[in-house]
């Protein structure tokens, strides 16, 4: 059985700054180097962090799927309609699994599909991520400026 490696990145807010996590504690978060085997020399303090998981997925070009990412895809039933066919996802984690969200009010998520859908899915990219393109997701919260991200 395959088990999928227990990574994380971090939003942090007061920066807003995404970044790899090299390890974390009750009260900080350690950034990774570059390569990814060190941190960097001043952790964050972890309350004004939010940590994202990775799913054990990649997308079409190989890219690790975490949660918080938005992804691109054609599947049909859920989503932000982007084009003709393409729809846009917001990747969340909810009481213990991984899944597509396909819509959020107020920050509070509206339909849940568990991840596994995303193995039906080849066409699957990573467009960006809820704090900096949040309105990929929410288009009727385009003019508003700041979100509690």
């Amino acid at each position: 059985m395959n088990q999928r490696p227990i990574k994380f990145m971090a939003w942090h807010t007061p920066t807003k700054r995404l970044f790899r996590v090299y390890g974390f504690d009750t009260y900080r978060i350690f950034e990774a180097d570059s390569d990814g085997f060190s941190t960097v020399a001043d952790p964050v303090k972890r309350s004004d962090c939010h940590l994202l998981q990775f799913t054990g997925i990649t997308d079409k070009n190989g890219k690790e799927i975490y949660e918080g990412h938005i992804i691109e895809s054609t599947f049909e039933d859920l989503g932000v309609v982007k084009g003709q066919s393409f729809e846009y996802n917001a990747i969340g984690f909810i009481n213990g699994a991984f899944g597509l969200v396909s819509k959020y009010h107020a920050n509070e998520l509206e339909t849940f599909y568990n991840l596994e859908i995303l193995s039906t899915l080849p066409d699957a990219v990573i467009v960006g991520n809820i704090f900096e393109n949040y309105t990929l997701i929410a288009p009727e919260h385009q003019d508003e400026e700041e979100f509690d991200r």
